[in-house]
């Protein structure tokens, strides 16, 4: 039987003499279990004193008691570590020891070992000018993208580290509500149309230490390089050894180093618009996009994220036919491809686009292709997840969805609508009605939540989303939507459609 030890000083799980790797939270709600033995716990105690006053739901909780679970491996029906008090909560049950001391090694040595988590804060625009603050939120998003790129991070997603945007919080507080080890924050200030100063410090959140701080006084044509240097230096302070990622790192800055500063000045202003709430920034976003390749045309994001703007209107907001966007986006796609193959947003918008043409192996083939680039993409992992169930693979699904959840707790709606859709075609209804509930806004589940409904036999209320559905979407028609659905297996698809067909959708 494996023998767990915890290390309560340098939070660290060993399973023998071997580091078991488990995420900067789950080893906070381990705390709390060790040092509460043989007492019931309840959801909102532990939600408490590992969240303290954030507000999280109580199926969070559920879903670091399975990663803890997993990690010990533990079995919820006949556990040895922690037992779940149905209705109440989790009562610890013993057997982990624990030591004062780390066994082997110094903190940076244990640091290089095991998975850390960071999140990227907004970069604060100190410019005079106010309207340039997608100026400084690029930058962030950017240094986010570099560093998610290393298998050692685990980087916690854009929207949840943008929602701190202009909050002044003690990094100790920022680590416990995004559950991070380390912060990286900063400034930009652009001067006239030609000077940049960029400054970034990266913070210990338990300790408060700043780690590595430096300050870039550059010309502007030299942004590119200024972001490639900021990935590189973090890099080597966290301890990571793997000489690749400063590879990768060196090879952005040669790659962009050509980009016209004006098109990316132009890209920054369209991904401003593409990532307001809904589709209200996606006509100036189109046109900035479009602009950016007019002035570079061999800038390979600005095609790419054209190409996603076009999928996301035909998937998420029905404004656009398949057959007329596909031609457009998956060109877009494949020029983005060409111009830089290691743009895992082509890859993604062309995995996308193969799953609604039926070319199933080509389809995975990109998505791999999109991960192996960028592994801790939260919303590349929703999307996996999505097409997995497609596959017949709902399993998988589920697991892709929670890492996403976790890298992303301030998760955009279509997480949820994802875990939920899931959960449907595991034949798990009540849990997808949970997952669906989380939603902020309900109109995009209105059609899952209709046969959802059905299948549980809640006609009454099956009915009522439909109509909800039918009066923002009067054209829609069960079969137009079955022709372009991507099911691999036609009975997963009739478990859809029996239930908008119960629920009173038309034909």
């Amino acid at each position: 039987m494996a023998q767990f030890k915890v290390d309560l000083t340098d939070e660290r799980l060993w399973c023998g003499d071997q580091p078991v790797q488990i995420s900067s939270k789950a080893f906070q709600l381990l705390r709390l279990f060790i040092c509460n033995p043989n007492r019931l716990l309840t959801k909102g105690q532990i939600l408490k004193a590992v969240w303290d006053d954030v507000f999280v739901s109580e199926g969070l909780v559920k879903e670091y008691v399975h990663d803890l679970r997993q990690a010990l491996g533990d079995d919820a029906k006949h556990p040895r570590f922690i037992e779940t008090v149905r209705g109440r909560g989790y009562r610890f049950l013993g057997g982990i020891g624990h030591v004062e001391r780390s066994s082997t090694g110094d903190a940076r040595g244990a640091l290089s070992t095991h998975a850390l988590s960071l999140a990227i804060l907004p970069f604060a625009n100190l410019s005079d000018d106010p309207s340039q603050e997608y100026f400084a939120d690029g930058i962030s998003e950017d240094i986010s993208i570099g560093l998610s790129k290393n298998p050692h991070l685990s980087v916690i997603s854009r929207n949840s580290s943008f929602a701190l945007k202009g909050k002044s919080m003690p990094a100790r507080e920022i680590g416990k509500v995004l559950g991070v080890q380390f912060v990286l924050e900063g400034t930009v200030r652009k001067t006239g149309a030609h000077h940049l100063r960029v400054t970034a410090k990266l913070v210990d959140t338990v300790s408060e230490r700043h780690l590595w701080a430096e300050a870039y006084d550059r010309k502007i044509d030299d942004l590119f390089a200024v972001q490639g240097e900021v990935v590189s230096a973090i890099i080597h302070a966290l301890g990571a050894t793997d000489g690749a990622i400063e590879r990768s790192a060196r090879q952005l800055v040669a790659r962009m180093s050509n980009t016209d500063p004006t098109a990316y000045d132009c890209y920054l202003q369209a991904q401003g618009h593409f990532y307001r709430h809904g589709d209200s920034g996606y006509d100036e976003a189109e046109a900035l996009y479009e602009a950016a390749i007019e002035l570079d045309p061999s800038f390979a994001r600005a095609y790419s994220g054209l190409a996603m703007l076009y999928f996301l209107r035909f998937k998420k907001y029905l404004t656009l036919r398949f057959e007329s966007m596909e031609p457009k986006a998956h060109e877009l796609a494949i020029r983005a491809e060409r111009l830089d193959p290691d743009d895992y947003l082509a890859h993604w918008v062309l995995a996308l686009l193969y799953s609604y043409l039926a070319k199933h192996s080509q389809g995975f083939a990109e998505f791999e292709r999109a991960l192996r680039i960028n592994p801790n993409d939260a919303n590349l992992l929703a999307d996996f997840a999505e097409y997995l169930v497609y596959c017949g693979r709902a399993d998988e699904a589920l697991g892709h969805c929670q890492r996403a959840i976790r890298l992303n707790p301030n998760c955009p709606d279509f997480y949820w609508w994802n875990l939920g859709f899931t959960y449907f075609h595991l034949g798990r209804y009540g849990e997808a009605l949970q997952s669906l509930d989380r939603m902020t806004s309900p109109d995009q589940a209105r059609r899952l939540l209709a046969a959802t409904y059905a299948q549980l036999g809640r006609i009454d209320e099956a009915r009522s989303e439909a109509d909800e559905f039918m009066n923002a979407n009067p054209r829609f028609s069960i079969r137009e939507w079955a022709r372009t659905e991507p099911y691999i297996d036609p009975n997963e698809l009739q478990r859809y459609v029996s239930g908008l067909r119960t629920a009173g959708l038309p034909e």
